[in-house]
């Protein structure tokens, strides 16, 4: 035992701090777990009797652990970097109010007013309409949450219809199939065929040529009974000509306007089955970047939105590890490009 709160006491409190997300939760986790030390420690001076935690404070203190504990997995998702985030706020969001902030009939007094605390904040901080239909629509350009399952049939239809009209909007001009060359065909001059048709008309018709075994002999009494075969019709010189010198113009494959296309890639795109939740979109789209060219592009659009601050947040803590008392007279150049450095050494970019 003694060992035990030896190896206990060399952990030390956490504080919670406002403005950091889940440091009550390691603040409470930290307590529960070196709580023996603390008990011990407590009990060592007399005027400190009052701070030792009771059964009933270690109770409200384990209940708020586990109504806490779904929050810090969703903040560590939404505050990744090494992949989309603003996708996964949507799905996170109604799982939560769902499934974790459900009232039940076993929960303390507590609980209850916790969970409804939580759930008053959370649907007021998501409730603009604008922000609700960006989620939406980045959550249905995610391969892993495109089913929208939180949403109604006719809701889930809208954002079909909003990101159609995004892609078309949003598709690069340059990227238009452009209308194909076209020959102008002219009608042929029938003038020059009339002429020619009734020139050939009158003249008369070729003499038969003889076999080379012919007899004068043998064939003197046939040469009346024979018919003279005629000749075959001579085409037209014009004819031949047009249809040499000027192309026919075929009629082009019925050319889909961009709304009917991007409308095919989305219906595609629905069909394909959902994701695994440890797939990485960026590089599921990269694979199919040429099957869906408008949803690929407007997947660029919305899937780089940052979920939270935290990687700008970030950035400003690396820039307060770089400058320091032995690095203050650094140029702001250098300094903006240690910080380019230290906040993009370790992505593995994706084309």
């Amino acid at each position: 035992m003694l060992l035990l709160i030896s190896i206990l006491q060399q952990l030390n409190l956490i504080q919670d701090v406002e403005t950091r997300w889940n440091s009550t939760l390691e603040m409470i986790r930290r307590l529960l777990k070196i709580l023996p030390a603390v008990t011990s420690t407590l009990c060592e001076y007399t005027t400190h009797h009052y701070l030792i935690p009771t059964s009933h404070d270690i109770g409200h203190m384990q209940e708020l652990q586990t109504l806490l504990l779904p929050f810090e997995i969703a903040t560590k998702m939404v505050s990744s970097e090494a992949s989309p985030t603003c996708s996964m706020i949507k799905p996170l969001l109604e799982s939560i109010l769902q499934r974790d902030l459900k009232e039940c009939s076993a929960d303390t007094p507590l609980l209850q007013k916790g969970k409804k605390a939580i759930r008053e904040y959370l649907v007021k901080s998501y409730q603009k309409p604008q922000t609700v239909v960006l989620l939406n629509m980045a959550s249905a350009l995610d391969p892993r949450f495109k089913n929208l399952s939180w949403l109604q049939e006719n809701k889930q239809q809208e954002i079909k219809e909003n990101l159609v009209k995004e892609a078309v909007r949003r598709f690069p001009k340059s990227s238009q199939p452009t209308a194909a060359f076209k020959v102008k065909v002219e009608p042929p001059d029938t003038t020059q065929s009339t002429i020619s048709s009734q020139s050939a008309q009158t003249l008369p018709a070729p003499l038969p040529t003889l076999p080379a075994d012919y007899d004068d002999d043998e064939n003197d009494q046939n040469d009346e009974e024979e018919k003279v075969s005629e000749p075959p019709e001579k085409k037209l010189c014009s004819e031949s000509f047009f249809d040499v010198i000027f192309v026919k113009e075929e009629k082009p494959p019925m050319d889909l306007g961009l709304e009917e296309k991007a409308r095919r890639e989305l219906e595609r795109y629905n069909e394909e089955d959902i994701a695994a939740t440890t797939t990485n979109p960026l590089e599921w789209w990269k694979c199919r970047s040429g099957i869906y060219p408008m949803l690929s592009n407007l997947m660029q659009h919305y899937l780089c939105i940052p979920g939270t601050s935290v990687p700008s947040e970030r950035v400003f803590s690396a820039a307060g590890n770089i400058v320091n008392k032995k690095r203050c007279s650094l140029h702001s150049t250098n300094v903006d490009m240690l910080v380019f450095l230290h906040a993009n050494h370790v992505i593995d970019w994706v084309e």
